[in-house]
């Protein structure tokens, strides 16, 4: 009888660094997955907070020959560890995320990741959205995390919203 290969809670990631703060895990396909935290200060145009302010993108580094994405089990937990990591590596983030808008799939995106959200959020996260309709009436979801205890949440998230709201008027 052969063995069972126990089943993996998360994926072994690393942290590659850099100036985006790159993570970087494999899957058991052999797929090669890296979650970046870039500095944005542009999001919230505030110095008291340009040196916290990081933009999260999650993408596919690589894909060997012949193998296709496939919804994987493993990922979500691993990419809310890495989240996790990060927060504690930075002292009080202020994390947006935007979904990729390249292949018009932004909003199945969101909706996928706000259940992986639900699941597995450390609940010291709080997490606001909105969706930005752009010129040709292209929806992009943005969500932005931070603890639920910064103390200065309140107003972050007033200017955030303001900026959105600035952003959306001034297309």
């Amino acid at each position: 009888m052969q063995k069972e290969e126990p089943l993996l809670s998360i994926y072994e990631y690393f942290f590659e660094g850099g100036t985006n703060n790159t993570f970087v895990f494999e899957t058991n396909a052999n797929i090669l997955h890296g979650v970046t935290f870039k500095p944005s200060e542009y999001i919230i145009p505030n110095k008291v907070y340009s040196n916290s302010i990081f933009e999260m993108t999650i993408e596919v580094l690589f894909i060997p020959d012949g193998v296709k994405l496939y919804p994987d089990k493993i990922i979500p937990p691993t990419i809310a560890t890495i989240i996790k990591d990060f927060f504690h590596k930075i002292h009080q983030p202020i994390l947006m995320y935007i979904c990729d808008s390249s292949d018009n799939k932004q909003l199945v995106r969101h909706r996928k990741f706000n259940q992986w959200f639900e699941e597995f959020a450390d609940s010291k996260l709080a997490k606001t959205e909105f969706i930005f309709v752009d010129n040709f009436q292209k929806r992009f979801p943005v969500s932005l995390f931070l603890e639920i205890n910064h103390p200065f949440r309140e107003e972050i998230l007033k200017l955030f919203f303001e900026e959105a709201d600035h952003f959306q008027n001034n297309k």
